[in-house]
């Protein structure tokens, strides 16, 4: 249960904590220190294939999906936020099917159904002037790390890299790809209040 709790909160937080920071470099600053420690931690650098697959898996759930996150809580109530997350259930088990042949059960397509209705309800129900974009990079959140995680489950079935040094490495590779466009288009380092530490480092 403390995961999805926490995920829940994160948007509150970004909301909260971080409503003056730019969505690239709130990208950059949540991935690189994080990415840092874990590689610190694990003293392992990527190898062969690895190099390449921490870039896409680093776009997939670091780089374009924390910007995308950032903008979704900037742009999107919390709750509204939260629960569009509800339907990954269904395209991680729609894209497990694609790509790794695991055909979906009948309770988990049950369940999944749930969500989306859930996520239907709050979508189209008392909320009215919800955020076209906002809904979009929240969908497009979703998806990619839907991707991302399938893709992650896949590269790792032979047991050749450990969970600690891929996530140093996909959060290295997210945080150093939107890094230059953060110096371009979020222009200077945002001043870092005590709010903005506590935000990022939750």
């Amino acid at each position: 249960a403390v995961a999805p709790i926490a995920w829940g909160a994160n948007y509150y937080v970004i909301h909260q904590f971080l409503p003056d920071t730019g969505p690239f470099w709130g990208a950059a600053l949540r991935a690189l220190p994080a990415g840092i420690l874990l590689l610190l931690l694990s003293r392992r650098i990527p190898r062969g294939a690895w190099w390449w697959r921490s870039v896409v898996l680093g776009t997939l759930n670091v780089g374009a999906f924390f910007l995308l996150i950032h903008l979704t809580a900037q742009l999107l109530p919390t709750s509204i936020a939260a629960v569009v997350m509800a339907a990954s259930p269904v395209v991680m088990m729609l894209l497990a099917w694609a790509l790794l042949s695991e055909r979906p059960q009948l309770l988990r397509l049950g369940s999944a159904t749930l969500a989306i209705g859930g996520v239907a309800v709050m979508l189209l129900g008392g909320s009215a002037n919800l955020s076209v974009g906002g809904i979009v990079a929240s969908i497009s959140a979703m998806v990619m790390s839907s991707l991302g995680f399938v893709l992650a489950q896949r590269w790792t079935r032979d047991g050749s890299v450990d969970v600690l040094s891929m996530t140093a490495w996909q959060l290295l590779a997210g945080g150093l790809l939107v890094l230059p466009f953060a110096l371009i288009f979020d222009d200077a380092p945002p001043p870092m209040s005590i709010d903005s530490l506590i935000g990022l480092s939750y």
